[in-house]
């Protein structure tokens, strides 16, 4: 197991606070973004009343006769836009959201870029009067402890499709309330609009770049945390049917934070998720289902595994950077953000590629088999090591100390997690001949915590299917082993009722190779993944209701079993399919418990994939 740096946890926020050569060691509040005090200052509101009214302050600083600057109170806020493309009008009470930026005194003090206070940039690239980049800066709060994660957050959105859509502000409050943080709505992804069910455009091609620090304590700003997070629309309906989240290590401080406080990115990404819509059953009040995801992931190090240089990429924009007037002006306390006219992160159609083809350290993937997870940004890990027996969360999010799904994001119950400790099989899967699903080539071992009914997930956002409860125990548990180290599991324990007792133990050896046909997602993509699904899929349920069709003559067809044999979807198909014939195999395997023989054929039918096989069992049944 590769010691990676924690921002390989993918939680949505960094917990270490950072540390700063002013900060007193004995202080409990960040000391590097106080308040300023000077009345002179060109941040020092211009609005005369302290309490919200109807003024509205324009200030036309290059005397053309047109504002350049408008200030007002907005929904109990001071905020104020600086006219970046010099199109204000002396009859407008507020900018643009086309070239200009705005301003928001969030913490009330009379000064803006102070403290909790946020800035937004709008980037209209190509003069279509649609912004193609919106950028968000904000701020700590001044009595946080340091200066990550809270209000703090350096974001942009990259409207890739030109559907004139970008991230969420909520003007009519400028926060959101989670964990006691008092953050801007924009830093959550879970700040739900019905309809669509996620606010920020994380739907269709779009690519968004994210850390939850403020951008003045980064050497070089263009380069970024999450950097990209990227979505795609294959078939064009507005929906994402895959994500790809590349992440630098956390940025590291100088080598003497005494003398130099910023932090600086290393320039590679040294992880990769992608999360997969196998069934393309995303749509309105569903944007997100996926399916599936893989990690990929090396030492930050680049001692250990392949990483991404992304720093031979470049993404210009240069109206993004702020007309000189504006520097000049210091209308911007931590401008370094502003003088930037590109970004540097692996581009939008070139994401897919740079994580196929690095030479990754291991690779891992999980799959949604209860199908309730409606997450914006993939299916999260199983990860190893863990207790398959609990479903506790981390111990101060450290990981091993709990389950399987200890990650706050992940299910408690209900998906499979596969693991390829070396990455010798380089992200290929398989199909299982023994149970239809799609399987890591070069797995060492997988688990899956059963959950039939979908009756637990526990995690947020609550949407479609999902249910709030945390799952108290393991019901069911399905684990694999390659024990030939071949890259194809070749030993299947089942623990029907979670008695930590196996009830079916299986070695295909046995029975034969325990190899199949590979295929490689870096090569056929989205599209022939979904096609293989959907193959799989169909031929699941369509050999599930041969058994079914079987029993039935037999009499011995149970009311679930009548219910599973109805599916339409695709993903009906692969849930119903596979229930129905592990419901089967489990009466019969238990009828004939008492012939080993016949017991011994049944096995072998059903671990090979021989459903004509195994009709043949069920005619010679004798049921009277």
């Amino acid at each position: 197991m590769i010691n990676i740096h924690r921002a390989a946890l993918s939680i949505l926020f960094l917990t270490a606070p950072v540390a700063f050569a002013a900060a007193p060691t004995t202080s409990k509040t960040q000391q590097a973004c106080l308040p300023e005090k000077d009345p002179a200052s060109p941040r020092h509101s211009q609005l005369k009343s302290k309490q919200p009214d109807d003024q509205v302050v324009r200030i036309d600083t290059d005397n053309d006769g047109d504002p350049d600057i408008i200030e007002r109170w907005l929904n109990g806020k001071r905020v104020r836009w600086i006219d970046e493309n010099d199109d204000m009008a002396a009859t407008d009470v507020q900018g643009d959201q086309v070239l200009d930026a705005m301003q928001v005194d969030r913490d009330g003090d009379g000064y803006y870029d102070g403290p909790e206070d946020i800035n937004i940039k709008w980037v209209d690239d190509n003069g279509d009067g649609r912004a193609d980049v919106q950028i968000f800066a904000g701020n700590p709060r001044l009595e946080q402890r340091g200066v990550s994660s809270g209000p703090s957050v350096f974001m942009a959105f990259i409207d890739v499709d030109q559907d004139g859509v970008n991230g969420f502000m909520d003007f009519g409050t400028y926060e959101f309330n989670q964990a006691n943080w008092r953050v801007p709505a924009t830093t959550s992804p879970t700040h739900l609009i019905p309809p669509p069910n996620f606010s920020p455009d994380y739907m269709g091609n779009t690519i968004f770049l994210k850390q939850h620090l403020p951008p003045w304590v980064i050497t070089d700003i263009r380069l970024n945390w999450e950097n990209p997070f990227a979505f795609y629309d294959f078939d064009g309906d507005g929906c994402t049917e895959m994500s790809i989240r590349l992440l630098d290590e956390a940025p590291r401080p100088a080598s003497d934070p005494s003398k130099d406080p910023k932090y600086t990115y290393t320039g590679y990404a040294f992880e990769s998720y992608t999360g997969w819509d196998l069934d393309n059953d995303s749509g309105k009040g569903n944007e997100f289902d996926f399916d599936m995801s893989w990690r990929f992931a090396s030492d930050a190090t680049g001692k250990k595994g392949g990483r991404i240089d992304y720093r031979k990429y470049s993404d210009p924009h240069p109206k993004m950077k702020a007309p000189q007037w504006v520097l000049d002006g210091k209308y911007f306390r931590y401008d370094n953000w502003r003088k930037i006219e590109d970004f540097c992160y692996v581009t939008h159609d070139k994401c897919f590629q740079e994580t196929w083809k690095t030479d990754w350290a291991e690779t891992w993937i999980v799959f949604d088999e209860d199908d309730d997870d409606h997450r914006w940004e993939r299916v999260e890990l199983y990860y190893p090591p863990g207790d398959v027996y609990s479903t506790h969360r981390w111990e101060g999010r450290k990981r091993g100390t709990g389950g399987l799904p200890g990650h706050p994001q992940s299910d408690t119950l209900g998906d499979r997690g596969e693991w390829d400790e070396d990455n010798s099989g380089k992200g290929k899967v398989y199909v299982g001949a023994w149970d239809g699903k799609i399987h890591l080539f070069g797995a060492e071992k997988g688990a899956w915590i059963v959950d039939e009914k979908a009756k637990y997930w526990g995690s947020s956002p609550v949407l479609g299917n999902s249910s709030p409860e945390r799952a108290p125990k393991v019901e069911e548990l399905v684990q694999y082993f390659d024990t030939d180290k071949n890259g194809f599991f070749d030993k299947i324990t089942y623990d029907y009722d979670g008695d930590k007792t196996d009830d079916v133990v299986i070695n295909l050896l046995e029975y034969g190779k325990d190899s199949q046909e590979l295929h490689n997602p870096g090569e056929i993509k989205w599209d022939g993944m979904h096609k293989l699904f959907k193959q799989i899929s169909a031929k699941s349920f369509q050999d599930g209701l041969k058994l079914y069709r079987a029993l039935w003559k037999k009499g011995l067809a149970t009311a679930e079993m009548n219910d599973l044999s109805f599916a339409s979807s695709v993903g009906d198909q692969y849930n119903q399919g596979y229930w129905m014939k592990e419901k089967i195999f489990r009466l019969l395997d238990k009828r004939l418990a008492s012939e080993k023989e016949k017991q011994a054929a049944l096995r072998k039918a059903h671990f090979t994939g021989d459903a004509a096989g195994f009709v043949k069992i069920i005619d010679e049944l004798q049921t009277h």
